[in-house]
């Protein structure tokens, strides 16, 4: 059986040279989104770094002063790690249109339209605490019709509605699409992962949905069990594989059993 991607009218080619400008089909302008007050993009690296800095400090009065040798390398590689992201994003900038963006890195600037993004790509960060990890999205990625791929900075003001507003018109969209698709038995894949109605395949891991005791969705992943529902038989990251909200939503309505209970929406019968 033939493998449709998850876009089926989707085609990798270079558009033909057109004279028609991209600003003109992103529709009317509804915000613009920059980077936190530029004072403040590395309070939270530098708060970091100086809280570990003391500690250091502290432990070696009572230890030894040797342990400031081992701590300041370490404070400040935290610092890098923390703020190395705000610090890349001091300078970008983007705006959101009726049908497309706008993304800016200083005075360059590239107009996206919706209908020529054709993958939604996130980076997940999962956060964990006492009452339950959290997902965060620290980046997202667009792939074009021509397969150039742009970077979406999420360490902008408001940028929850930068994410959502994409994900409105670039992913959602394609939900009852793929659903349509896998009614009629066709294969759709993501990435490295091929599903249909009956199961799906993620490179040695082949499992029909009903031969699984288990599928859990967790934050940022979604494990499948296999005779048991304690330990999983597979997992799939969801920053692996495009448009993971679409992906997400029909495996979950085509699995049997969700968290020891069958599911009560089907997408995909």
């Amino acid at each position: 059986m033939p493998q449709d991607p998850y876009r089926l009218s989707a085609a990798r080619e270079e558009p033909p040279p057109s004279s028609r400008n991209p600003m003109d089909e992103i529709g009317p302008h509804r915000s613009t989104h920059k980077p936190r007050h530029k004072l403040w993009v590395l309070a939270p690296a530098f708060a970091t770094m100086v809280g570990i800095f003391l500690l250091g400090a502290i432990m070696a009065a009572m230890v030894s002063l040797k342990l400031v040798a081992i701590i300041a390398p370490f404070a400040i590689a935290i610092f890098v790690m923390v703020g190395w992201t705000p610090f890349r994003d001091r300078n970008s900038w983007v705006e959101l249109h009726r049908n497309g963006i706008v993304l800016g890195v200083g005075k360059v600037t590239t107009a996206l339209p919706f209908d020529e993004i054709d993958e939604v790509w996130l980076k997940l960060h999962t956060v964990e605490s006492m009452v339950g990890d959290a997902v965060l999205i620290r980046e997202m990625w667009l792939v074009d019709i021509a397969g150039r791929r742009h970077r979406v900075p999420c360490s902008l003001e408001r940028s929850p509605d930068v994410t959502t507003w994409i994900l409105r018109h670039c992913s959602e969209p394609l939900l009852a699409e793929a659903a349509s698709a896998l009614r009629e038995g066709r294969k759709l894949t993501f990435g490295n992962v091929v599903i249909d109605r009956d199961g799906l395949q993620h490179g040695r891991f082949h499992a029909r949905f009903d031969e699984l005791s288990l599928v859990r969705l967790l934050p940022g992943r979604i494990a499948f069990f296999r005779g048991q529902k304690v330990f999983p038989r597979h997992t799939i990251h969801l920053e692996d594989v495009p448009h993971p909200i679409v992906f997400a939503k029909l495996v979950m309505s085509l699995a049997k059993t969700l968290d020891g209970a069958p599911p009560t929406k089907k997408l995909a019968p």
